[in-house]
């Protein structure tokens, strides 16, 4: 699996999820200043860094199944994985600010 993470790490992403889109999308939105937010499927963390670079008040949750991949961003301060599935999920209804 670590062959697999190596491969999509530096691929340039287009399209939904590629880092301008993010950092648009956490632009945009009309979130309170320290949101908390979930990156669910979050796979290697190219995202859960862009979202931390773009809410650096925010607490950022990258939910994914992959330990390996969770334990590439537990360096970034904000930012708090969790081992699991949307289906499964450690928050009350209505805690969350963006998914």
């Amino acid at each position: 699996m670590d062959q697999f993470f190596h491969f999509f790490e530096n691929l340039t992403m287009l399209g939904p999820g590629d880092n301008r889109i993010t950092e648009d999308l956490i632009r945009s939105t009309n979130t309170k200043q320290t949101p908390l937010i979930l990156d669910i499927g979050s796979g290697t963390g190219r995202q859960t860094r862009i979202l931390a670079a773009s809410a650096p008040e925010g607490r950022i949750v990258p939910v994914d199944l992959y330990i390996p991949y969770l334990q590439k961003v537990k360096d970034i301060q904000q930012v708090s994985p969790v081992c699991g599935t949307m289906e499964h999920l450690p928050f009350k209804a209505g805690t969350v600010d963006l998914i």
